[in-house]
């Protein structure tokens, strides 16, 4: 009973593998509770074969993970997987010279829609960059306080809302891994808590703590991670988050009043691993921003203060941190400015091999509506990612190699806007199927939170729909819709009826089109259109191929299509 009630106190954690047909081997950590004798350990939404490949304890006292051993395989076998193989590696959907422009991007949306699908929908179909994590609250991954029972876990983990944040969203696929430059851990050290007693019971009075949990998050992050690529580990740390409760505390953006926090939490990391990439994201420091006296702000602050992120960034750049991110706006004003933080990284003179990166808004709107984002210069005060890395240049002479601008919420459903045009509705239903077809897996078991989380993604790509009937009829259709099955065929028939008005260019969308096609086989709206439109030739891509190999007339010259 002691070693059982001892151990509640001190979290158990799993690492799981799940075979995928479409994401390969996807890696997640879950809670595990461990009752009279037996180990449960909390799956949430896996439907393929899932093997339970490590569980380990965190030992507070000691800041180390105590590993349990396992006497034999532990396999859960849900459904079987697809014997097919999509074809959605290496689309490559941006020509040469955009392929050298995104060389400088990296992608990180820290919302409901993104995930391991939609970072390889990024990776296979645009471009190989560095490739952020959501943003993960470490204390909450070492909670047991609300997990006193395995049915209470289990509860919180289907239904709480917040089940998606901490480590129900703590999860990547080899694949991913394989592709990016990089991998990003987004980590919020300290929490981000609203409560100081919160605080103090995760990081101590003072945060005496803080090098132990920082510790046990970066020995978690390993474990989970394959040896071969903990090369491509990066850890990022937050000081973005702009509320006053956040900020009281010291975490977020109250981080700048603690340089002591961030130079111990750079070396903790460090010190577990010294090989570790480290790097900050912070907004900019307004006139009215204090920095290291613990001073409150008023909240109202607009002017970026250019001597104030000077200071802040030579503060940062003399710990063994590796990077500073720049969200290019001072708080509570959506006002970017990418000269002051050209002007910044020029005057901070840094150690050279000190790098930096931008996040800022990447789009036109007019009229409320988004007509254009992208690489483009499209308009100010919203900039492209070419007219900040034109501000880059002008400023140092060049463009650093390692420079990175961070995308977010503007790649969710719009990740075709990289090609630097516009995309037709029929375009941008495909890229949608894409990623449904990715995530469906994911969301499948999980009830109706599955549906709920599924329907914040398909929405996140109709947005940019043009045609106003055709939005508002999958709007309405998609919130409606009862499983992921019957919102994956709604997007489909509106594809359809587009195609068959003669609103698209059929060869233009070939290969995309090929692509859904092998990702949703089993879509019953798929399946009935095959039945229709070939029904004597051999099923490839949905398209109809001729029967005459002989023939030596190309697609192309002959672009024969059954409606």
């Amino acid at each position: 009973d002691g070693f059982e009630a001892g151990l509640n106190r001190q979290p158990i954690l799993a690492v799981i593998k799940t075979s995928s047909p479409l994401r390969g081997d996807c890696f997640s950590v879950v809670p595990a509770i461990y009752e009279k004798q037996q180990l449960h350990i909390l799956i949430k939404g896996h439907q393929q074969h899932t093997q339970v490949v490590d569980v380990f304890h965190a030992n507070f006292k000691t800041a180390e993970l105590q590993s349990w051993e396992l006497l034999d395989d532990v396999s859960i076998f849900g459904k079987s997987s697809r014997e097919y193989k999509p074809e959605l590696i290496d689309l490559n959907l941006l020509s040469n010279q955009q392929s050298e422009l995104m060389s400088h991007v990296s992608t990180a949306p820290m919302v409901r829609g993104s995930g391991p699908g939609a970072r390889q929908y990024w990776l296979n179909g645009f471009f190989k960059s560095t490739v952020y994590s959501e943003m993960i609250v470490i204390a909450e991954i070492f909670n047991s306080r609300f997990m006193s029972t395995p049915l209470a876990s289990l509860e919180q983990t289907l239904h709480h809302s917040d089940a998606t944040k901490s480590f129900y969203r703590l999860q990547f696929s080899r694949q991913e891994l394989e592709k990016a430059k990089e991998f990003v851990f987004q980590l919020a050290i300290p929490n981000e808590f609203s409560k100081q007693e919160d605080f103090d019971f995760f990081y101590g009075e003072n945060g005496n703590k803080l090098e132990e949990i920082t510790k046990l998050a970066i020995l978690m992050l390993k474990r989970m991670v394959p040896k071969e690529f903990h090369h491509k580990i990066r850890i990022g740390i937050n000081m973005c988050c702009p509320a006053a409760s956040v900020e009281n505390i010291g975490s977020g953006f109250g981080l700048r009043n603690k340089p002591d926090f961030i130079e111990r939490i750079v070396k903790a990391i460090k010190d577990t691993d010294s090989n570790l990439k480290v790097e900050f994201k912070t907004l900019m420091l307004s006139h009215e921003d204090s920095y290291g006296d613990g001073n409150q702000t008023s909240g109202s602050t607009k002017n970026i203060s250019e001597v104030q992120n000077e200071r802040l960034t030579r503060i940062v750049s003399k710990t063994k941190a590796d990077r500073l991110v720049y969200q290019g706006k001072p708080r509570n004003i959506e006002a970017y400015n990418g000269d002051a933080v050209s002007s910044i990284i020029r005057e901070a003179k840094t150690p050279k091999e000190f790098q930096f990166g931008y996040s800022g808004m990447v789009a036109t709107i007019t009229n409320h509506d988004i007509h254009q984002l992208g690489y483009k210069v499209v308009g100010e005060p919203h900039y492209s990612v070419q007219s900040i890395l034109e501000k880059i240049k002008k400023q140092l002479g060049e463009v650093p190699i390692e420079f990175e601008v961070m995308l977010g919420r503007v790649l969710l459903g719009s990740a075709w806007v990289l090609q630097g045009r516009y995309a037709s509705d029929a375009e941008i239903l495909l890229h949608t199927l894409l990623q449904a077809a990715i995530e469906q897996e994911w969301a499948e078991g999980m009830g109706r939170y599955g549906v709920d989380i599924y329907q914040i993604q398909i929405l996140y790509n109709i947005r940019h729909i043009t045609n106003d009937n055709y939005r508002n009829y999958l709007i309405n259709k998609i919130l409606n819709a009862q499983s992921t099955e019957e919102i994956i065929d709604k997007v489909f028939e509106q594809y359809l009826s587009i195609k068959k008005k003669g609103e698209c260019n059929i060869l233009q969308l070939h290969r995309l089109e090929q692509a859904v096609f092998a990702a949703i086989p089993d879509s019953k709206v798929l399946q009935q259109y095959k039945l229709i439109t070939e029904p004597k030739s051999k099923l490839r891509t949905g398209f109809q191929f001729f029967s005459n190999q002989d023939d030596k007339q190309t697609f192309e010259e002959k672009s024969v299509f059954v409606p």
